[in-house]
């Protein structure tokens, strides 16, 4: 992608079998840390909504959790639920029609802390009920 006349991309392979682990990590973060929402804008997002609706899950998780013991066992489940992933150093979104650095990158998104209410729905997805 990167020699492409649009050097844009990203990929992520998805090993399922391995994310019942990563909600139970990400649940036990979640129950005892909670963003401090002035850091929202600082998450790597993923997108060119606005208010954004997809941050990197991984840069959030780095954001949220202020245990290092912890955080390592969830970046380690992640590298097992997301063994390929890969990136050019921007992404372009045609909802903005703009290009964004991409400074992080786990191969899988989320939508927490998002504020936009097209995502008010996400409370009432399985993952979210998994992880909260």
């Amino acid at each position: 992608y990167t020699a492409y006349t649009y050097p844009y991309g990203t990929i992520g392979v998805t090993k399922c079998d391995e994310l019942d682990s990563l909600a139970t990590l990400a649940k036990e973060i979640n129950r005892r840390y909670s963003l401090d929402t002035s850091t929202r804008n600082n998450l790597q997002r993923m997108d060119g909504y606005y208010p954004v609706i997809f941050y990197d899950y991984g840069d959030y998780v780095d954001h949220l959790c202020k245990d290092t013991s912890l955080l390592n066992r969830f970046n380690a489940q992640l590298a097992k639920a997301v063994p390929y992933k890969a990136h050019t150093g921007k992404f372009y979104s045609m909802i903005s029609a703009m290009v964004y650095d991409i400074k992080t990158y786990s191969g899988i998104t989320t939508s927490e802390p998002t504020t936009n209410q097209a995502a008010s729905s996400v409370t009432e997805t399985t993952w979210y009920k998994a992880v909260h």
